[in-house]
């Protein structure tokens, strides 16, 4: 019995006596973060690719526009097709250890293609005094040249510069006694031009 308690204290002291090392971090320094893109402004539907230029980083962290995240050197994102907007993008560069962060964030901003239209008159006339509205804002009168133009948007027509897409034009004028009120759809391609008869 004597035996096992003087073991027993033995085991205690050195249990109690046992050194406690800590881990020492060596001087790693602060990373910078940084990055790059394709372009600075971005068609609506085209996709934003940007790339990694942080120093001194051993692992990224990305918050991408919709909250998702990425980790890797290159990251793409998709941008909306319909609707010209800012995107934000956010890099944060982590040193190996961890305890040491940078962050930085940059926007982007897409844009509709333009295109044009130009309107004449395939009477052979000139036309005067057409109210038009366009896309429900209205535009005020105007007088239609004759025949179609060689050129778009050439210089004594009415014409518009317009987004690409779907558009609305509403005339409204007198023809022979009656006055004419009409609509008609119209498409814009991206740099595109179309000439519209309108009488």
């Amino acid at each position: 019995m004597k035996k096992t308690f003087l073991l027993l204290i033995a085991v205690i002291f050195l249990t109690c006596g046992k050194k406690h090392t800590s881990v020492v971090l060596t001087d790693e320094p602060k990373p910078t973060a940084n990055f790059t893109s394709d372009k600075t402004s971005y068609t609506v539907g085209e996709q934003i690719y940007l790339t990694n230029t942080s120093a001194d980083a051993a692992n990224l962290l990305w918050t991408l526009p919709d909250g998702t995240n990425a980790t890797g050197n290159v990251v793409t994102f998709k941008t909306d097709t319909n609707t010209a907007k800012d995107y934000i993008f956010k890099l944060e560069a982590f040193s190996k250890s961890g305890l040491k962060s940078n962050a930085i964030e940059k926007s982007f901003s897409t844009f509709m293609p333009k295109g044009k239209i130009t309107l004449y008159s395939a009477s052979h006339w000139w036309y005067q005094g057409i109210h038009l509205t366009l896309d429900g804002v209205e535009q005020g009168t105007c007088t239609l040249l004759p025949n179609m133009p060689s050129d778009c948007a050439q210089t004594g027509y009415t014409n518009f510069n317009l987004d690409a897409g779907v558009h609305s034009l509403h005339f409204f004028y007198s023809h022979a006694g009656n006055w004419i009120n009409r609509t008609e759809n119209f498409t814009i391609t991206p740099n595109g031009c179309l000439f519209l008869n309108v009488y």
